[in-house]
């Protein structure tokens, strides 16, 4: 099975999203070599706030505060998966 192909949609999907999300002015954790998305929102009350309005729209997005994280660290976490078109992205 050649997984080629399924890595690089993985690694244009992340890159798609890192770009988009950079762009509107949020601190993303990492160096790019895992497709991990910790986007940095600091207000533990923000991150929860983020993760109920994001559920309620259909999208899961794990959040991490205190005392996961230290205090003042609150952040989500997006996992893009090779599988994801851009309209799903889009949608994020």
């Amino acid at each position: 099975m050649n997984i080629a192909p399924r890595r690089k949609k993985l690694n244009d999907n992340y890159r798609y999203l890192f770009d988009k999300i950079s762009a509107l002015g949020y601190e993303i954790l990492g160096d790019g070599t895992v497709p991990v998305l910790p986007i940095m929102l600091h207000d533990e009350n923000v991150a929860v706030r983020a993760n109920k309005l994001l559920f309620d729209k259909g999208i899961y997005v794990e959040s991490f505060r205190w005392p996961a994280v230290p205090e003042g660290t609150a952040r989500m976490r997006i996992v893009p998966m090779a599988h994801h078109e851009q309209k799903h992205l889009d949608r994020l």
